[in-house]
């Protein structure tokens, strides 16, 4: 049979699903941004400031910043698997994500009454886990909210909210310092505020979606064909 394309496949036919979906972004997943956004306006503002702060202002040594830097970078790993496991486990990602964006919300708190190293240090370390018990379950968030086509992009608006948050944190705090030389607790206030702003949108605005267990189906089994038996004595005669 000859090809009546002329041997061109049709596009239509490889044009992939997604192509074929239009994008709907989800209020959910803008209502998620906004909050990694207020968070990060509120950590990155201290992070920010935080080496001149702890050596200048309290007067500890860089070795003594460098110890609490490495408590930042890494204690969040720990809880981040276990934050996971227990998101999936309980079927509620909102209330792991909420404990985790409170807990960071109650360190800012402790910003305006650290005097010393180690209450920096566990205030930094409790601003951490808090990160780390928020992370899964955020991202559980949106994968259910997120069309599966464009999984994809919608991460990428959530991350691009998160970025914006990231950028505008540290140019906040330092305008602060030069309105206010050693306007470290002004800081540390505004930081307060944009964390409790963002713990309140995602308790009164983002809807907790319960997710079930995963329920096994079982395998199908192909349909048998019916065999017909023959009698012993048709048997006997065909013999």
């Amino acid at each position: 049979m000859s090809d009546r394309t002329g041997g061109q496949k049709d596009s239509q036919s490889e044009m992939p699903a997604a192509a074929a979906t239009a994008f709907r972004l989800s209020p959910v997943i803008i209502w998620l941004g906004i909050v990694s956004m207020m968070t990060d306006i509120s950590s990155e503002s201290v992070a920010a400031i935080l080496p001149l702060y702890v050596t200048g202002f309290l007067g500890l040594s860089t070795i003594a910043f460098g110890i609490i830097d490495g408590i930042n970078q890494g204690a969040s790993a720990i809880v981040r698997i276990a934050a996971g496991w227990v998101s999936d486990r309980t079927g509620q990602p909102k209330r792991v994500a909420v404990a985790g964006y409170g807990l960071s919300m109650v360190a800012r708190i402790g910003f305006l009454f650290a005097g010393g190293f180690w209450t920096i240090a566990g205030i930094v370390t409790g601003d951490r886990i808090g990160k780390g018990i928020r992370t899964a379950p955020r991202d559980a968030l949106i994968s259910e909210a997120a069309q599966p086509e464009h999984l994809a992009r919608s991460f990428g608006v959530h991350r691009m909210l998160d970025s914006v948050g990231a950028a505008t944190g540290p140019l906040l705090a330092f305008l602060v310092l030069v309105l206010i030389p050693n306007g470290f607790s002004t800081v540390f206030i505004v930081s307060l505020a944009f964390s409790a702003i963002g713990v309140a949108v995602l308790v009164l605005i983002v809807p907790g979606r319960r997710r079930g267990p995963a329920v096994a189906v079982p395998p199908s089994r192909p349909p048998q064909r019916a065999v017909r038996v023959s009698s012993g004595r048709s048997c006997a005669g065909a013999r």
